[in-house]
């Protein structure tokens, strides 16, 4: 799952290719344990909404933390 978060990048999220791709993104988020600002899981709905944007901003907070944490 990290993978796929390893891969993405804020142009490519700026203008995501389909939703197929986002709803991996929404899992792999989900799966780290990584949550919306009002600590929620995501929805795996294919939608790049606010709480989406809020989880990878906040996964790329702890990115580090947590790819170690996965070794």
């Amino acid at each position: 799952m990290l993978y796929i978060l390893g891969t993405s990048t804020d142009e490519k999220l700026k203008n995501p290719p389909d939703a197929d791709y986002i709803e991996l993104v929404q899992k792999a988020l989900n799966t780290v344990g990584v949550t919306d600002n009002d600590g929620n899981k995501l929805d795996i709905d294919g939608n790049w909404g606010e709480k989406s944007k809020e989880a990878y901003k906040n996964y790329l907070k702890q990115k580090n933390k947590l790819e170690t944490s996965y070794l």
